[in-house]
């Protein structure tokens, strides 16, 4: 229920782009590197269409994923809450995206969490989060492939840090990584401007 108690802030695409850039950082061997400049040219061109338009924001949980949710004599619980301020569409976009994340979707490139038991999840989440309130998909989706940028700098991180043997398969997996959250990306940042009004 944040979202009924936030406030009106103007949507900054330079602020947006400074997290975008940092993240756009751990991808590939290096910043300037072709993935990078890509990345940061679509999400670049995504923002700006928001410059200035209106944004919730607020004290939000800043780690809303199916880890953090317990559910218990059919009521739903939120722990490890870091009450960090932000947009509301953040903790959204990090719920509805995190099932996507999970490494065997990862490797099965969307095959093991079947497409429809996903539609119909975040379909719950976003009507759930908002009940009655209006509903921005635009910037919902916006930050949905902002989430899925930081899950794939997390895993870039983590195969740039492997030794031996591990490093080895990280090599393998790297590719498959890559392919699925630039695709994943993509289709979100393409939903973001579909539903623009």
């Amino acid at each position: 229920h944040h979202v009924h108690e936030s406030q009106e802030i103007h949507f900054s695409s330079k602020k947006f782009m400074q997290e975008v850039n940092q993240l756009t950082s751990h991808i590939g061997s290096n910043k300037n590197n072709l993935i990078s400049r890509y990345l940061n040219n679509i999400f670049s061109a995504a923002a700006d269409k928001f410059e200035n338009s209106q944004l919730h924001f607020s004290i939000t949980h800043g780690d809303m994923t199916v880890d953090n949710i317990l559910f218990k004599d059919r009521k739903v619980y939120s722990i490890d809450i870091k009450s960090k301020p932000a947009a509301t569409y953040s903790d959204i976009g990090l719920i509805l995206v995190h099932p996507e994340t999970f490494i065997p979707q990862v490797l099965s490139f969307g095959l093991f969490i079947p497409g429809k038991f996903i539609k119909k999840y975040q379909a719950a989440i976003i009507n759930g989060y908002f009940r009655d309130a209006e509903k921005d998909y635009a910037k919902i989706f916006l930050y949905c492939a902002l989430h899925l940028l930081d899950k794939w700098a997390m895993y870039e991180d983590i195969f740039s840090s492997r030794k031996n043997l591990k490093r080895l398969i990280a090599l393998l997996l790297s590719p498959v990584f890559k392919l699925y959250f630039f695709y994943k990306v993509k289709s979100y940042l393409a939903k973001a401007k579909l539903q623009q009004r």
